[in-house]
């Protein structure tokens, strides 16, 4: 350690340092929307990559790998507004200089990936924060993705309740792709052609437009499934926001009713936060909702660089259960130490923290917008429906957004919405009104 830090203090590595990082923010201070478009061998980079991929890109997306703040300038030598951040995974937008001091410092480390043998400081530094500093846990392992984090919750919830077998899901909801996880997800596409890897069972999501009855709806599915099923299921995993459903939520009664009933059951408890971590207006959406307490076992990611799964430290599983060879890049435990420092300290949360100051402004200026309906917000997650949301309609829309400078993304069904993940931690004004002016005009034009 000595010797680390003697190296990262020497004057020498400090002026290479500061210097490589002002050579960064001068070409970043170059950038300016719509760029300079080349004519050249773009498309083929395109073709090739989508030859080796076996399907095209979703957007004839490659970027330069410079940016800053929510532009992005791609291999074409033109500039987009990033509104879906990778979904949600740039939540401190391209090019911040934070995250480029992170990704600096992590590449004079003596490895590129964090391992289940061997880890750095800076995975002990992330761990503090979350366990710490963010969630009411006590346990935590990472993991390079956020389905391989809901992975390792279902093991940890499978064997502690054992024998317990069944998994109850809410429909509509989405947990990740793996084979397991596609039995979770509730959505038939995802697992067509695959072997049922769990069973599970569906409760009838919130309805707002039932009220009250939504929830008494709900507890009734899940009384019958725990009279059919005695002692069978292991868990209940939810998302307070669902995602990929189009930012449907719940009332907070609802949640509390529900996993009350699920506890008294002595069925465990998953949150999941993958999409939703630090994005609404407190840190955790299940705070908004009030019911951090009923959560076991939390997953967190896409924002967070890392992903990760918080748990009790009563449902810690034998050795051995949870082990992977890498839980992640260097740079993504740096980056994450970044992200997580700058939620904590950067007054985002709560009536007049940043995020909620930005929901304000989306919020007056898509009211302004005729052509929109049932616009949702959540602090810096925003749908809404153009028209009628017709599917083939929309994926047609937001191609023409995308090439005319925004980048965002779809999410729900019938009808099919836009789906925004603003890069909160970034944001300026003048990028925000530009993006929506583009929405506002192609909508317009349509």
């Amino acid at each position: 350690m000595e010797l680390a830090l003697a190296f990262r203090s020497d004057p020498r590595f400090r002026k290479i340092r500061e210097d490589l990082l002002a050579l960064i923010g001068e070409y970043q201070g170059k950038l300016a929307f719509p760029g300079n478009k080349e004519d050249g061998s773009y498309e083929k980079l395109l073709h090739e990559y989508g030859q080796y991929r076996g399907a095209g890109l979703y957007y004839p997306y490659l970027s330069s790998g410079l940016g800053r703040g929510a532009l992005v300038e791609l291999a074409d030598g033109s500039v987009k507004i990033d509104f879906i951040c990778g979904i949600g995974v740039h939540f401190m937008g391209h090019g911040h200089p934070a995250l480029l001091e992170a990704a600096l410092d992590a590449a004079l480390e003596g490895t590129i990936m964090q391992g289940n043998l061997q880890q750095s400081t800076v995975a002990l530094d992330v761990a503090r924060l979350l366990l710490q500093k963010a969630a009411p846990m006590e346990r935590v392992f990472f993991s390079t993705s956020g389905a391989m984090a809901n992975e390792n919750a279902l093991k940890i919830a499978l064997h502690n309740r054992f024998p317990a077998r069944r998994i109850l899901a809410f429909e509509r909801g989405f947990a990740g792709r793996t084979l397991a996880l596609s039995s979770v997800t509730d959505k038939a596409a995802y697992r067509e052609g695959l072997p049922e890897a769990l069973c599970v069972d569906y409760l009838p999501f919130y309805d707002p437009a039932l009220g009250e009855a939504s929830t008494v709806q709900t507890l009734q599915k899940l009384d019958e499934y725990i009279r059919r099923y005695p002692g069978g299921h292991a868990l209940l995993i939810l998302e307070v926001i669902q995602g990929e459903a189009g930012f449907s939520s719940g009332s907070p009664a609802f949640f509390t009713s529900i996993l009350a009933r699920a506890r008294e059951a002595g069925i465990l408890i998953l949150i999941d936060e993958i999409q939703t971590f630090g994005r609404t207006t407190e840190l955790f959406a299940a705070q908004n909702a009030g019911i951090m307490d009923y959560a076991d076992i939390i997953t967190v990611g896409k924002l967070t660089q890392i992903c990760a799964t918080l748990y009790r430290k009563e449902l810690q599983p034998r050795p051995g259960l949870l082990s992977q060879t890498f839980t992640g890049a260097t740079a993504a435990f740096y980056g994450a130490r970044s992200v997580l420092s700058e939620l904590l300290s950067g007054n985002y949360y709560g009536p007049q923290g940043r995020i909620s100051g930005l929901a304000r402004r989306v919020r007056e200026r898509l009211s302004q917008m005729a052509s929109l309906s049932e616009v949702r917000i959540f602090g810096s997650m925003v749908s809404f429906v153009v028209g009628r949301g017709e599917p083939e309609k929309i994926r047609s829309l937001v191609q023409d957004l995308y090439a005319r400078g925004l980048i965002c993304f779809t999410a729900g069904s019938e009808p099919l919405r836009i789906r925004f993940l603003l890069p909160a931690g970034c944001l300026q004004d003048e990028e925000l009104d530009l993006g929506l002016a583009i929405l506002e005009e192609t909508v317009q034009d349509r």
